[in-house]
């Protein structure tokens, strides 16, 4: 199943984030998380090492997955602000 549509069935409502989501190439994530990992900020780090695996076409475990979405609801810094 594509990780979007497992995405999607958890937050269904939130069809403008997947949106943004596709928006930004995983080298993006991936060059944010490091940044986040340097300066403290690794449930920000989390967060967008998950935007990259999901991005890319990767799954999330359930765990993963369960944290992410906890993270995601929290407000951070994230490729749309840099």
């Amino acid at each position: 199943m594509n990780p979007f549509k497992i995405f999607l069935k958890k937050n269904k409502s939130d069809k403008k984030q997947l949106k943004e989501l596709k928006k930004y190439p995983c080298d993006c994530y991936l060059s944010n998380a490091l940044y986040f990992i340097e300066t403290g900020e690794i449930d920000v780090a989390y967060k967008e090492i998950c935007y990259a695996i999901l991005r890319s076409g990767g799954k999330l475990s359930d765990s993963q997955l369960k944290k992410f979405n906890e993270l995601k609801n929290k407000r951070g810094v994230t490729c749309r602000d840099l």
